[in-house]
């Protein structure tokens, strides 16, 4: 069998490009970090409901207007939500879908986990 050597050139040429996978990572790395808190999770999960004020999210999850307005904040800088004026209100939402597939993916990654982590049944456990 005849092994085909490329030269430096076309093996250079078949690595991704380093500078936009380094500017990815450092995007993953900040979505990461803004999903890291978990209140800001729970913000994340009632506004896939559909778009929702301070106050509403406020009541809805039990948190001060001051913090859900800074999380807020920080997730619009982030581009995890955005927000629109409705009369005096303003609504915030899940800026796009993809959140919503990225939070369900996590929901579903860490039951399937935790399910494997349940300890068994004694039916399921082999026998000495």
């Amino acid at each position: 069998m005849e092994q085909r050597l490329t030269s430096k050139a076309e093996s250079a040429s078949d690595f991704p490009d380093m500078a936009h996978l380094a500017a990815v990572a450092e995007g993953t790395s900040e979505v990461c970090r803004a999903l890291s808190n978990p209140q800001r999770l729970r913000m994340l999960c009632a506004l896939s409901a559909g778009a929702c004020c301070v106050s509403e999210l406020e009541e809805q999850l039990g948190m001060s207007q001051a913090y859900v307005s800074g999380q807020l904040a920080r997730m619009r800088a982030e581009g995890l939500v955005t927000s629109a004026r409705n009369g005096r209100q303003m609504l915030y939402s899940i800026a796009d879908i993809r959140v919503t597939v990225v939070l369900a993916g996590l929901a579903a990654a860490v039951q399937a986990v935790s399910a494997q982590d349940q300890p068994r049944d004694q039916h399921d456990q082999p026998e000495e």
